[in-house]
């Protein structure tokens, strides 16, 4: 047997345990129904004596080399050369035997067994594998039909499958199903809805069963009832009747409002829809019905599938966690007066682009939130990102109406919690409204929008005020700033401090709303000056003096008529805005 012969079959514990454990899984692969309905420990029970077997079968191989390099060194003492070539030969040792399964026996088993993935939460174009956690399927149990990233319940099943590992080892485990698990997206067909009791096509109307090729995350809590309709209930005790559809009319009394609160019902349980779209509940009453209303929501979304994220703790470190098994936010308070410095997160959810959620003591995961967000309000909060490309997402809905002294307890601790009222619910927006893939904003909310970017962005509160009174048809940029702190030392909370903007970003906000369109006034696209007439400002201003405006204090102020026309014709050149049908705005 020469050098080479030799070499060729060299024999290791890993090669021998994964060569073994690749054909037991390949003909388990073969057999499926006979191997799937083994348990798990059993499974890798079994797996261990095929090893354990071909370890046998390797050792009687080991020790036949040995006993023959033994001979052939005994006929070649008399050849030097010889036993010099057969002395470099190594045969090695016996294969200590397996007393259970190791960490890449257990993971191959799993990955037989279970479905396990590494879930990429981002969209379908992220090229990301670097923050994929592991995700294990269920086929059966309150969580059928979804995947799962919960550590306690990866490291159950491999507790399963060898009851007496060690936490070392079931560490390693994890890390081998990291390597073999396939990176999969979460599904992204925005007509599946993962249902309590299967996935329903929004398209077809259609019930289907859960299938592993669909990776959810999360389902709705509440089952498809094809015969659910509406639920009418008589209380013997106050002699009232109660439907659902009449209450949720009575929410409101514009009539635009149940077709408004339908869609929302609807966009909470349809999370793969890409609404850009969030509801902030607005009231500053109490007992106005918007968190009976979210507590229905929540009941049929299913409270495991919800969670409670405020608008302040958005933008908190660590905070996020509970996105990662939620397909709604809805929440129920946010602190009055809040003023929110970092908005980058609520943006990044309601528009559905990927953040990164710090998870403490495991790795950062990039997410990409897939679902809908309600958020109550009692007061208008104070967003430090003034621009228009998060206010015209959200949708305001107020909640005018108040029912103290006529409250009726039982509706949000009884009715709204009966299965049969969810599952009307459920089945209403599935199938009987007109199908939908955005929500309409009515016009009440449109209004209430325009009075909350008023009270979020003193800027806008200023030019809907100010504008539309100046007598002058053109003004500088330090000229309207001048205006705007004097405004503020008068009507707002002063000058300095916070709540004033400074120069640059004013002219930044102030060039966004004219770009609205609300107003009939125009700047400089190129930030350049534009020709007007010298006498753009030569007539007083009434707005200086009540305004008190020192440093504007003798500006127009002893011009006579005469001299004011004798400027007519003449141009000059400004930096600022100018009325676009201005008498002394120049082409």
């Amino acid at each position: 047997m020469t050098n080479d012969e030799m070499m060729e079959m060299i024999y290791t514990p890993d090669t021998v345990i994964k060569r073994a454990t690749e054909e037991y899984i390949e003909n388990a692969r073969a057999d499926e129904d006979t191997y799937l309905a083994m348990p798990l420990d059993t499974l890798a029970a079994d797996l261990t004596r095929v090893v354990n077997g071909e370890i046998a079968k390797v050792n009687e191989e080991l020790k036949y080399r040995r006993d023959t390099l033994k001979a052939e060194k005994e006929k070649a003492k008399g050849d030097p050369g010889k036993l010099a070539e057969l002395s470099q030969i190594v045969v090695e040792q016996n294969i200590k035997m397996l007393a259970s399964p190791n960490p890449y026996m257990l993971a191959s088993v799993i990955m037989f067994k279970h479905h396990v993935i590494r879930m990429n939460y981002g969209t379908s174009d992220s090229n990301s594998t670097d923050m994929c956690p592991l995700a294990v399927y269920n086929d059966s149990g309150h969580d059928e039909g979804i995947y799962t990233t919960d550590n306690d319940t990866i490291e159950s099943i491999i507790r399963d499958a060898c009851p007496t590992i060690v936490q070392r080892d079931v560490n390693e485990t994890k890390a081998f199903l990291r390597a073999m698990a396939p990176v999969k997206f979460r599904s992204n067909d925005r007509n599946l809805i993962a249902l309590n009791n299967g996935v329903f096509d929004y398209e077809t109307k259609m019930l289907l069963g859960f299938d592993p090729e669909w990776v959810f995350a999360s389902k709705i809590g509440t089952d498809y009832n094809e015969n659910a309709k509406n639920v009418f209930i008589h209380n013997d005790e106050d002699g009232t009747d109660w439907d659902f559809d009449s209450w949720l009319e009575e929410l409101s009394d514009e009539p635009e409002a149940p077709k408004l609160l339908w869609q929302i019902i609807g966009a909470a349980v349809r999370p793969n829809t890409a609404w850009n779209q969030a509801a902030f509940f607005y009231s500053t009453k109490g007992n106005n019905g918007k968190g009976t209303l979210c507590e229905l929501i929540r009941g049929v979304v299913g409270k495991r599938n919800c969670c409670s994220l405020s608008l302040d703790s958005l933008g908190r470190e660590f905070m996020l966690t509970p996105l990662l098994k939620a397909s709604a936010i809805i929440t129920d308070e946010n602190n009055v007066g809040e003023y929110l410095e970092r908005t980058a997160n609520l943006k990044a959810i309601i528009t559905g682009d990927a953040l990164n959620i710090n998870i403490k003591h495991r790795d950062p995961v990039s997410y990409t939130f897939r679902g809908f967000m309600i958020q109550c309000l009692n007061d208008a909060p104070k967003f430090r990102d003034k621009t228009d490309s998060m206010l015209r997402r959200i949708i305001f809905v107020p909640f005018d109406k108040c029912f103290t002294g006529r409250e009726r307890k039982y509706i949000k601790e009884d009715y709204l919690k009966r299965k049969e009222v969810r599952e009307y619910v459920l089945k209403h927006v599935l199938e009987d409204i007109p199908d939908y893939y955005s929500i309409e904003v009515p016009q009440y909310c449109k209004d209430a929008l325009d009075d909350f970017r008023l009270s979020n962005d003193n800027v806008a509160e200023f030019l809907s005020e100010v504008l539309d009174e100046l007598t002058w048809d053109a003004i500088s940029w330090k000229e309207l700033y001048s205006f705007y702190r004097g405004w503020l030392r008068r009507y707002g909370s002063g000058d300095s401090g916070r709540g004033c903007v400074k120069y640059r970003d004013f002219r930044n906000s102030v060039r966004n709303i004219l770009d609205t369109g609300t107003y009939g006034w125009e700047y400089h696209p190129g930030d350049g000056q534009f020709m007007v007439d010298a006498a753009y400002h030569a007539a007083v201003e009434p707005l200086i003096k009540e305004l008190d405006i020192k440093d504007l204090s003798n500006v127009g102020n002893s011009a006579t008529a005469d001299h004011i026309d004798s400027l007519k014709g003449i141009t000059t050149k400004i930096r600022g805005i100018r009325r676009l049908d201005g008498a002394y705005a120049a082409a």
